[in-house]
């Protein structure tokens, strides 16, 4: 299988393929600012075949369908 992502309109992003990612927080100061990163858990793109854009998911990193709830509009140009 080949390894890809496909940008939905208006949608998720479907990963297909073995392409490994892993979920990152962002850490911040006392003033609100970031610092660093910190790792979280690691995935396989066959476990997650569809990722969240809109930032709505009640399961991030992964599409819950929120997006349609939202009117999540990507703007992009097709």
């Amino acid at each position: 299988m080949e390894n890809k992502i496909k940008i939905t309109k208006n949608g998720p992003s479907i990963v297909s393929g073995e392409i490994p990612f892993e979920k990152e927080t962002i850490i911040v100061d006392a003033d609100d600012c970031p610092v660093k990163w910190k790792k979280g858990k690691k995935f396989q793109g066959k476990e997650a075949p569809h990722l969240c854009r809109c930032g709505k998911s009640r399961n991030t990193p992964f599409c819950d369908g929120s997006h349609a709830d939202a009117g999540f509009d990507d703007g992009m140009i097709r």
